[in-house]
């Protein structure tokens, strides 16, 4: 081991994952290797920091307090199916085509996390979600983009931020499957950094005796995988303007919404959110608001319980403008904080978990703690937005554009997320003259949904079919091009 790598650690206070490296140098030449490797990868200035955070979380010391005020929220034009959209935000979709017609616009979809709490062992990208052809989330967002391209005659960039587990297979997913029918030259993979789990103590773990315990740097890790990757240089060098940001468990986003990102472009706003209204003061989500005059994400738990009541005159709540993590950032934006974000990291803070870590002991036994042993660390994209001008909250129908699949059971487990979509399907028939019942199974492909007026025009077509169809309510109805 080089010996600024062994004294930097030192001084880190991390003498026994060197104690079991050269325990490893006496029996294991191959394994030590590995381990060095694993070691010299390590940002030893980001575990400086987590150092000094662990040390402040168990001295109990406080952050500095700050004042917080909630944001506005440009609200839907109607609480009524199917909920348009702000009027502002209507007036700019003419300007976001455009941005689409001209290539400014690209799409990064954040696929860094596996299946784990659906109990599916693959990455979240490849779970079927669509109630009845059961295609998966990867397929459905790609059938958007090629629908867009079909649209705007410019299949917009679209990036994956992948991590290390779900890089490879999701690479290999997509060759086999011909890159779910879009343009190889137009996707681009690239995998976030991953962050070491801390002991109690603040010690390194190891989840075998050539590799540490970690995990992926958290979804704030995109800016600064996005910069490292290159990905920020080429999408400069392609002249894209607006970047549409998404996770991949929601089925129901609009991607690159052109209403969204002509608001974007119209106000010359360097970032903005899409959010859902909470349905109640006690729903646990971050809000949209201001931390020391600074747009910012305010977790519910810094609220009290008399801030969370707050109401405005109308009787609703003032602290309405619920995350729901889908953003457009202007390119410029994202260039001069990540190159600012070099020479401080602290613009990007860390957040702290606590969490069950599996872990090997010092007899080389694997341990599965039953209880949280161990701290994990995380960066939230959403914590640059105090740096942006322009900030906004434009609300969303959580009904029609939010519907994320999370957990096995409950309101985002794949069941319920399926009954979701297949109302809103329902919705949207019946607006077109159809008498479908809430029990009919039904289906609107992704790329038929994502072309309102393809729509309009197929189910004109199909109308006299569909509704003989649907004289039998177990009939299932697949809509597809």
């Amino acid at each position: 081991m080089q010996a600024a790598l062994r004294t930097a650690l030192e001084q880190l206070h991390q003498s026994e994952i060197l104690a079991h490296y050269d325990q490893l140098v006496a029996s294991d030449a191959q394994a030590a290797s590995e381990l060095e490797h694993e070691l010299a990868a390590l940002d030893l200035k980001l575990l400086g920091h987590q150092l000094e955070m662990l040390g402040r979380a168990k001295s109990g010391e406080a952050e500095a307090p700050s004042s917080i005020a909630p944001g506005e929220m440009l609200a839907l034009a109607s609480n009524e199916f199917p909920w348009p959209l702000n009027a502002e935000a209507q007036g700019a979709r003419e300007l976001g085509e455009t941005l689409l017609e001209e290539g400014k616009v690209a799409a990064l979809l954040l696929a860094g996390g596996q299946g784990t709490r659906l109990g599916f062992d693959a990455p979240k990208g490849l779970f079927p979600i669509y109630p009845l052809s059961e295609r998966c989330l990867f397929d459905g967002f790609c059938a958007q983009i090629n629908t867009l391209a079909d649209m705007h005659g410019v299949q917009p960039l679209l990036l994956i931020m992948t991590s290390d587990a779900t890089h490879d297979v999701t690479l290999e997913v997509f060759e086999d499957m011909d890159y779910f029918g879009l343009d190889p030259d137009r996707v681009r993979f690239f995998s976030q950094a991953r962050c070491p789990a801390l002991s109690e103590e603040g010690k390194l773990l190891l989840e075998s005796p050539t590799t540490l315990a970690q995990s992926p740097d958290g979804h704030g890790g995109t800016l600064t995988a996005l910069r490292n990757s290159g990905m920020l240089d080429e999408l400069k060098m392609q002249e894209v303007e607006w970047l549409f940001t998404f996770q991949v468990d929601n089925p129901a986003v609009s991607i690159c919404d052109p209403h969204f990102v002509g608001l974007n472009a119209q106000r010359k706003a360097e970032a903005s959110l899409q959010a859902v209204r909470k349905r109640d003061a006690s729903e646990k989500v971050g809000v949209f608001g201001y931390r020391d005059g600074k747009p910012a994400i305010i977790e519910y738990s810094e609220l009290s319980d008399e801030q969370a009541q707050e109401r405005d005159a109308q009787g609703e709540l003032l602290w309405a403008a619920g995350n729901c993590a889908v953003h457009v950032f202007s390119v410029e934006f994202l260039d001069r904080f990540t190159q600012a974000q070099l020479s401080d990291d602290d613009l990007l803070p860390l957040h702290l978990a606590h969490k069950v870590v599996p872990y090997m002991n010092a007899q080389g036994e694997l341990v599965a703690p039953d209880a949280p042993n161990a701290w994990k660390f995380e960066r939230f994209i959403f914590d640059c937005l105090p740096a942006a001008k322009g900030v906004y909250a434009l609300e969303i129908a959580r009904e029609r554009s939010f519907l994320p699949v999370k957990s096995a059971a409950g309101e985002t487990s794949p069941d319920a997320v399926r009954q979701g979509l297949m109302q809103l399907w329902r919705l949207e028939l019946r607006r077109m003259g159809l008498a479908i019942s809430d029990e009919q199974p039904v289906e609107i492909s992704p790329e038929v949904w994502a072309n309102p007026q393809e729509l309009a025009q197929l189910i004109d077509q199909l109308k006299p079919d569909l509704q003989a169809a649907i004289s039998d309510p177990s009939a299932a109805l697949l809509i597809e091009e």
